[in-house]
């Protein structure tokens, strides 16, 4: 019967064995914990011989039987779990080979009492799994703020006294640094070990149901506290890039304009090396540590880019003088581009609400310029078939007139239409308002039905529909700037930190 009693157990550890398993090599507790014989646990919990060997996941068999009734005095597998909960001898961390930890199956088995009593027991809400999944992602979201709420208290003195003190215990983010019931063999060298600590806040900050936490007292000071520990790397990330943008634009202005500081502009050529091997060796290290993940990401694409217009520019080059312009064109704007990014990314309220802003509006007027963009091509082909009709030569006085506008022949051709492609630049442009309706040849009722309908349809409503969704996407932004700022600070630490 006990054989029976001990497959039924949902454990992976068993799934894993099969219907052959070892009785003799499981232990005294590990039975006492599987009938809920809470009597002899705590006796076995205080025996000095005790060991707990690193397969004994004593919580994690015992959390799948806490919706059990208790079948008498002594068999209670509630009271085995607050039991195992007080003994120090137990990881509350523990996990099994599919890398679950207690709180994971608490969470699993919608045991709301027992995630509440790990997590005042101090358990890990970062652990991840085998596959990646972490004991949070399941968690009903009011569960963790109550909890985040308890985690706050006070000294017990009034809020006006000197000696008053806001006591924050962070110890569900930060992973203990002693694995209980361990040999010391096995310890050796865990308490210098480092820990990822920006896991759980990283998923919290991509988690929609999870993202409003990162404004609770207990998350934005563990923020604010990581944030002055690491925010020295990014300021001299900042000035590093600062130096390289100014010397890199300096150096390709006096270049191409020719100056006659040869000194001034080998100098800001030394820099621009000098910023070029540092962009270098940055690059090799975010690709030595995920070469898979680099060249997926579109600003790592954008820095290779940076690099190689950068030496172009900055080599003496054998190719043309056009040539040499055009890529020193390119590297200014990847370089501009680069840094606003790279300002953007700084965690105060107004700069990271208003990069959010620019790429918000940018992304949406992207989407929805691409399906009305049918129209723009549909009346630029019209205007082009109305308005771009070939002149005709004749000697009459009448055709002649015109003959002083060939100094801006160029500037006739744009506004008449006459070129396919300047025909569609030409419509894009007069989406903004700028008409030119003087320059434009209105030869019958039907051209002038066509620019109305393009006034109206295009002009009016799209480009007003246009701004409409702008506005939407910054007051949404500005609504919740605070909690933007957060995401931005909590993205920019959890890269730093999985550097260091």
């Amino acid at each position: 019967m006990l054989r029976d009693q001990y497959t039924e157990l949902p454990l992976p550890e068993l799934r894993e064995a099969g219907a052959e398993i070892d009785w003799e090599r499981i232990s005294p507790v590990e039975l006492a914990v599987i009938w809920g014989n809470h009597r002899a646990l705590e006796k076995l919990l205080k025996h000095p011989q005790l060991r707990l060997t690193s397969h004994s996941k004593l919580l994690n068999a015992v959390i799948s039987r806490l919706g059990e009734q208790p079948l008498d005095d002594f068999c209670d597998h509630q009271r085995c779990f607050q039991l195992l909960l007080e003994s120090d001898r137990v990881d509350i961390n523990e996990a099994d080979k599919a890398g679950l930890v207690p709180l994971s199956y608490a969470v699993k088995y919608r045991n709301t009492k027992g995630a509440q009593e790990l997590l005042r027991q101090g358990a890990y809400i970062g652990a991840r799994s085998a596959f990646g999944d972490l004991p949070i992602q399941e968690m009903d979201p009011k569960v963790l703020e109550e909890h985040f709420d308890s985690c706050i208290t006070t000294n017990g003195e009034k809020p006006g006294d000197q000696s008053f003190e806001i006591i924050i215990n962070y110890k569900n983010l930060m992973r203990r640094q002693r694995e209980p019931g361990q040999s010391d063999k096995r310890s050796i060298g865990h308490p210098h070990q480092l820990e990822d600590e920006m896991t759980p806040i990283a998923y919290i900050a991509d988690s929609k149901e999870l993202r409003y936490l990162l404004q609770h007292p207990l998350i934005s000071c563990f923020l604010l506290l990581k944030w002055h520990r690491l925010s020295v790397i990014f300021y001299l990330k900042v000035e590093l890039y600062s130096l390289f943008t100014a010397s890199i634009i300096t150096h390709t202005l006096l270049k191409f304009h020719e100056s006659d500081h040869t000194g001034l502009t080998a100098l800001f050529g030394l820099f621009s090396w000098i910023g070029i091997v540092y962009l270098m060796i940055r690059e090799v290290i975010q690709l030595a540590m995920s070469p898979l993940l680099y060249f997926r990401s579109i600003p790592n694409l954008m820095e290779v880019a940076l690099i190689v217009l950068s030496i172009l520019t900055c080599m003496e080059a054998s190719y043309d003088k056009e040539t040499q312009r055009l890529l020193a064109v390119f590297t200014i704007l990847l370089v501009s581009v680069e840094y606003c990014l790279l300002v953007g990314s700084l965690p105060v309220l107004s700069t990271s609400t208003h990069m959010l802003m620019l790429r918000a509006v940018s992304s949406s007027f992207i989407k929805s310029f691409a399906l009305y963009s049918i129209f723009v091509l549909t009346f630029s082909l019209c205007f082009y078939i109305l308005f771009g009709k070939p002149q005709v030569d004749s000697s009459s006085p009448k055709d002649s007139t015109p003959e002083p506008a060939k100094e801006g022949e160029d500037d006739g051709h744009f506004n008449t239409f006459s070129v396919p492609i300047e025909a569609l630049i030409k419509t894009i442009v007069m989406l903004t308002g700028e008409f030119d309706a003087g320059d434009i040849k209105f030869d019958s009722v039907y051209t002038y039905l066509i620019f109305l309908l393009f006034v109206f349809f295009m002009t009016i409503v799209l480009f007003n529909l246009l701004n409409g969704l702008a506005v939407s996407d910054t007051q949404a932004i500005k609504a919740q700037a605070e909690l933007n700022g957060a995401i931005v600070r909590t993205n920019l630490l959890t890269r730093y930190e999985q550097v260091l």
